[in-house]
């Protein structure tokens, strides 16, 4: 039941022009930060998206995330193009905001519930969902790709991602202060 309020609320989110503009101007931040992807290998990146996406899914909701990280998705690859274009990332993206939004939603972004929602966006998706996709596009065994590279990958990044994250959390608490006004 709580869950189908949270999405019920956060589809209304999409009602306030305020609230357009703030997630239209983090969509634009969002294409913007995917220039700043750093390619470790083929198989590897490391990129600063979750930040816009993690800020809208506690801002706006699991709903609201969902659809931006679709629309960011597909717009980040219209603008910055790398690889080929592949709905399983979508998919991904879309499962992250989603995620985000469940957890980080109509709460304080405290350091509980950002190390929460980020181990378990990365577990599912980063480690599960993109491993899997990335065994489809490069046809390498999943159980090979998995532990050679996105298990180990994963191990390093999520500390760091959960630093940023708490680093910009004062901040983000603020503008939801704001944002609520």
């Amino acid at each position: 039941m709580r869950i189908a309020k949270l999405f019920r609320d956060s589809a209304c989110e999409l009602k306030s022009v305020k609230n357009l503009c703030v997630i239209s101007l983090l969509l634009a931040l969002r294409v913007c930060l995917d220039f700043l992807t750093l390619p470790l290998s083929v198989l590897c990146y490391i990129s600063f998206v979750f930040i816009v996406a993690g800020i809208t899914g506690g801002m706006f909701g699991p709903f609201v995330a969902a659809l931006f990280g679709a629309i960011g998705d597909i717009l980040s690859y219209i603008v910055h193009p790398m690889g080929c274009f592949f709905l399983g990332f979508t998919l991904s993206a879309m499962v992250a905001g989603l995620l985000y939004g469940l957890i980080l939603y109509k709460n304080r972004f405290s350091v509980l519930r950002i190390v929460l929602a980020e181990v378990i966006v990365d577990i599912v998706v980063n480690v599960f969902m993109n491993t899997f996709w990335i065994s489809i596009l490069h046809g390498i065994g999943f159980f090979e790709l998995l532990i050679s590279v996105r298990i180990p990958k994963n191990l390093i990044t999520i500390p760091i991602n959960v630093g940023i994250f708490i680093m910009f959390s004062p901040l983000l608490n603020k503008l939801l202060k704001q944002m609520a006004v």
